[in-house]
């Protein structure tokens, strides 16, 4: 029978894999109201980039303006005790020195203006807090950042500490991409990966291996791979799509074309031809499949004869020799 012989040698390839992905936050903060109430207003929408103090949304601010006013008008009041019990105060010293006045009318002064500067102490520091509960009806965003999350609207009524708006820190973004668990095996060199918009072709950006999860994906294969984006332009958004390139290091594998590829009860097989020329089917490990060809991981020695195109005509120990050209 008259095949085509291939000679099992090893060869350094080197692969260059396109992979395509999505941009994605690589950490995210939670902004909140300190104290609940009803939204009153939204000032910005998923997607939109807001600086460091801007106003977020807002809420009813009613019963904390009306705690200001109280707050004040008990401050007023403090100081004009204050300012009446320190005048009374200076008297009574003043009478003390000339012998109009007893030593316990000038105590009870001083107990008096000790008991007022303690109430508008008091009346102060409840201003304050007044005045910082007012400026808490106004949710500022701490960073700058893009908006990624929103999970209040107008007329809503939110809890204390509730999350209503999530944050993603400009400039610090992901290529996330799910890459199946061979190249993982590999594996993926710490090398700069070439980074393209799928939409936007012309935005070119370069990523670095940042973290490979520990886990695969049982559905899929999968694992999930992060590429930190090194100084993404101000057009890159949370959620595009990107398509990396990078390129395997140079190893040495058996590659076979596809005709030589057969198969038995155990799984993958090949052909390989013995010294008296007879055909034997040997099984194999499939490195990976590839067009036109794929890579054989263990079976296989350096120097073996194995059948190509042809191979489908064979049985075990048929004879066989090189076609024309066949070797």
């Amino acid at each position: 029978m008259p095949v085509e012989f291939v000679t099992v040698e090893k060869a350094a390839v080197s692969e260059t894999i396109s992979i395509t992905g999505e941009i994605v936050a690589r950490n995210e903060a939670r902004a909140g109201f300190r104290e609940g109430g009803r939204v009153n207003r939204v000032a910005v929408e998923e997607g939109d980039r807001v600086k460091a103090g801007q106003t977020l949304a807002e809420i009813d601010n009613t019963q904390q303006r009306e705690g200001l006013n109280a707050a004040e008008a008990r401050l007023a009041a403090a100081r004009a005790t204050l300012a009446q019990a320190r005048n009374d105060d200076r008297r009574q010293a003043s009478l003390l020195e000339r012998g109009f006045t007893t030593r316990a009318d000038r105590d009870q002064a001083r107990d008096t203006l000790d008991s007022a500067e303690a109430a508008a102490a008091e009346a102060v520091a409840e201003l304050e807090q007044a005045k910082t509960a007012l400026d808490d009806t106004v949710l500022s965003s701490p960073i700058n950042a893009v908006v990624t999350g929103k999970m209040v609207e107008p007329g809503q009524v939110v809890a204390g500490a509730e999350a209503a708006f999530t944050l993603a820190p400009v400039g610090e973004l992901d290529a996330l991409f799910n890459v199946p668990d061979s190249l993982i095996v590999d594996p993926l060199s710490d090398q700069d990966i070439d980074l393209q918009l799928i939409d936007q072709p012309e935005i070119a950006m370069e990523g670095r291996l940042r973290e490979i999860s520990p886990l695969i994906n049982p559905q899929t294969g999968a694992v999930a791979v992060y590429m930190a984006v090194r100084d993404p332009p101000p057009a890159v958004q949370i959620g595009a799509p990107v398509r990396g390139v990078f390129t395997l290091p140079s190893r040495p594998v058996v590659r076979l074309p596809w005709t030589a590829l057969s198969a038995n009860a155990e799984g993958p097989a090949i052909w390989v031809v013995g010294k008296d020329n007879t055909a034997v089917l040997k099984n194999i490990e499939i490195g990976r499949y590839e067009s036109g060809t794929f890579t054989v991981a263990a079976g296989l020695e350096i120097g073996d004869r194995v059948v190509g195109d042809g191979a489908s005509f064979l049985y075990p120990g048929r004879p066989v020799v090189p076609a024309e050209g066949g070797e």
